[in-house]
């Protein structure tokens, strides 16, 4: 099919609706024809971003192609902050408390933590609840210190929020956008409220034992002058944001990571064999290289608060007039052969640097870092096991999200 051809024949009210069911069909091969014929092209919902450079360029301009669109969602979270004091001072103070110094002690205990999933599940888990997010949602408290909370409870708050905030938008088309606004506000306060109780029985509780250490108990024995304007309200807000940030993307790349290597028999012994020679530096290079393939998201979003002019000075130069969105389709710039050689062979001895997993830029993820360890490690503890295989596809149930996706293995662990 040529794709160009057809969406330009389409009805321009349909072209984007046209371009997103491609996307979902044969992404790869739609992207190198757009890369390749159109790089960037303006439909009624958004501007189309395809080449590396233009995608890097439409995210490296915070204050003129900003996160407006999280605004409504986020309130006034760090994310949402284009270049301000909110949006530097919070993330260097989060920066700081989740200390890089911890992610062996992270790893580890990630590791324990989901053999212990594996060893209970007995042969057969559903990867997304009992592994995908379980284990992040064991971290958040553990090494988070965000307690005193059903399990059940954190998911749910987790996921009303990370669907809103990324998935609830005009490009998105979901049927029922303002029940998942409301279902996600009702969940932020709820959250709220918690930690309005939590926090100060925490406060007590390290003036008994000042020795405890994870990081709502570094933020709570650390004094901030009130000049910093980092207060109790900025203090609730930072901390529930690990939380929601930490369970559902961790459980959709664990599960589209482990899928992609089942689809893959040759590179899946050799990641195996990573895995049981403890070579998390190989090993890892598996993990991202899976998760190019098949990223977690395709694209990104911008709003732009003026007219900008994207690759200016090149024959593919493109105005986005104020008030217009931007998708920097980040997948795409994956494969482009400009930066990426030979990007359709899967090549573990890639650069880490080409990869937008964490965001970009000035709005990199947060927890990346953590992430970073927390994703390969889960997924190196299922490759681990013998007879692994996918007793089923990946079921997303009608959501942006996986929700079911079920694997048999050996009961014991090799290695």
């Amino acid at each position: 099919m040529n794709y160009v051809s057809e969406f330009d024949r389409a009805p321009e009210a349909e072209r984007f609706h046209l371009f997103r069911r491609w996307m979902n069909e044969d992404p790869v091969g739609v992207f190198a024809a757009f890369r390749d014929e159109r790089p960037i092209v303006s439909t009624p919902v958004a501007t189309l971003v395809f080449r590396y450079r233009d995608v890097v360029e439409a995210l490296s301009n915070p204050t003129i192609l900003t996160v407006k669109l999280y605004e409504p969602k986020m309130g006034n979270f760090m994310l949402c902050k284009d270049e301000t004091i909110t949006n530097t001072r919070d993330k260097g103070i989060m920066q700081a408390m989740l200390s890089r110094d911890d992610l062996p002690e992270v790893r580890a205990l990630v590791g324990t933590l989901a053999d212990a999933a594996l060893d209970g599940a007995d042969g057969e888990i559903e990867v997304v609840h009992q592994l995908g997010r379980k284990v992040p949602v064991q971290l958040v408290e553990q090494y988070f210190g965000f307690a005193d909370l059903e399990h059940e409870t954190m998911m749910r708050w987790s996921y009303n929020n990370q669907l809103d905030a990324f998935n609830n938008h005009p490009f998105n088309f979901q049927p029922n956008p303002d029940e998942i606004h409301a279902k996600a506000q009702q969940s932020l306060e709820e959250m709220k409220n918690h930690l309005a109780q939590f926090l100060p029985r925490k406060a007590q509780s390290l003036q008994e034992n000042p020795a405890q250490d994870d990081v709502v108990a570094r933020l709570l024995k650390t004094r901030f002058p009130a000049e910093l304007g980092f207060d109790g309200e900025r203090l609730v807000t930072c901390i529930g944001g690990l939380l929601i940030g930490a369970v559902e993307t961790t459980q959709q790349a664990v599960a589209q990571i482990i899928d992609g290597l089942l689809k893959r028999p040759v590179h899946l012994e050799k990641a195996r064999a990573a895995a049981l020679a403890d070579d998390d530096a190989l090993f890892d290079r598996y993990v991202w290289e899976t998760l190019r393939f098949d990223p977690i998201v395709k694209f990104m979003f911008r709003y732009a608060v003026q007219d900008y002019t994207l690759a200016k000075g090149t024959d593919r130069a493109h105005t986005v007039p104020a008030g217009g969105i931007v998708l920097p389709i980040t997948m795409s710039a994956l494969f482009d052969p400009d930066e990426v050689p030979l990007p359709t062979e899967f090549n573990v001895q890639r650069q880490p640097a080409i990869d937008f997993h964490f965001g970009f830029g000035h709005h990199a993820c947060l927890g990346r870092y953590v992430g970073g360890v927390m994703i390969p490690e889960i997924v190196k503890r299922v490759l681990r096991r013998d007879n692994l295989r996918a007793l089923g596809p990946i079921d997303f149930k009608g959501t942006p999200f996986p929700e079911d996706y079920r694997l048999a293995y050996g009961g014991a662990c090799s290695g």
